[in-house]
């Protein structure tokens, strides 16, 4: 009796789940063998030569995770939509995870800000990335990194805020020839969404900066809240920049945000002409930084 019921409850298990053919890859798209797997469903198993194996997840799951980490990498999470009950599910679909090999974190400055608010109205502030504050009067930071300039209401203002019409504007720009900010799209808000755990390149951009950018937010009469700001977006700078005669840049120090304005993770390489910003949370130069993402 006890063996047609474990056979029974084995039976029903294996109806109640399929299996989801997984492939994991480096940075470079290339295999990755014995890489840890894992599905929400607790299903675990080791890639084999060619990066590939089998999870099984459950059928009547809403969504399902996939995790995968190797010791060497950065550990990557999926996004949680791999739904069964979806109507577009399909089981014979590979689900491929990229795994970022851990290559030469090293120390940065790394803030998290919270939600940074500009002290004042209609005035350019400047922002000193290697302090972690305004600039004085409002901080004791001694070099303008950043220069915000904040135009219409603040972000919570009452009433109006929330039944009238209102618009806020803020601008960021630098304080020197050259300096400037690249935007790019990637699976985080602040980096705490999924994805890698890594969420940059390992290098900032050597070319591309703008020297503005603008961040609207706004309520028409009778409409909604809107705003530019976008959750997935983040940034590559570059500050501190020296050209010589001819416009040529002597020397630059290069950094990344995780986040869009004003509530962002910062992270500011100290060595000139480094545009390494792959971070080792263990070596912040801003001891109450509070970073714990690369």
């Amino acid at each position: 009796m006890v063996a047609s019921v474990s056979c029974l409850f084995a039976l029903r298990a294996c109806a109640d789940t399929v299996k989801i053919p997984m492939q994991v890859v480096d940075e470079d798209g290339q295999p990755v063998a014995e890489a840890l797997l894992e599905s929400d469903s607790g299903d675990k198993k080791l890639s084999d030569e060619n990066g590939k194996a089998f999870l099984e997840v459950k059928k009547r799951a809403f969504y399902n995770r996939f995790y995968a980490k190797k010791e060497g990498f950065y550990p990557t999470e999926t996004d949680g939509e791999h739904s069964p009950l979806a109507k577009d599910f399909d089981p014979s679909k590979s689900i491929t995870i990229q795994l970022k090999r851990i290559k030469n974190p090293i120390s940065l400055f790394a803030r998290t800000t919270g939600y940074l608010e500009i002290p004042e109205i209609d005035k350019e502030v400047g922002y000193d990335l290697t302090a972690g504050d305004w600039v004085a009067p409002h901080g004791k930071g001694k070099v303008a990194d950043f220069i915000f300039l904040h135009e219409g209401v603040r972000r919570w203002s009452g009433p109006k805020y929330y039944k009238e019409e209102y618009e806020q504007k803020i601008t960021l720009r630098f304080s020197n020839e050259k300096d400037g900010i690249i935007a790019w799209e990637g699976t985080s808000e602040a980096g705490r969404k999924y994805g890698s755990e890594l969420v940059s390149d390992y290098e900032a951009p050597k070319e591309g900066y703008q020297d503005t950018w603008v961040q609207r937010t706004w309520k028409e009469k009778g409409g909604y809240h809107q705003t530019t700001s976008k959750m997935d977006r983040n940034f590559y700078f570059r500050v501190r920049t020296k050209v010589d005669e001819k416009g040529n840049i002597i020397s630059a120090h290069y950094g990344k945000i995780y986040g869009d304005f004003m509530s962002f993770i910062y992270y500011l390489n100290p060595t000139p002409n480094d545009r390494n910003v792959e971070f080792d949370p263990k070596r912040n130069l801003l001891p109450d930084g509070n970073v714990q993402r690369p």
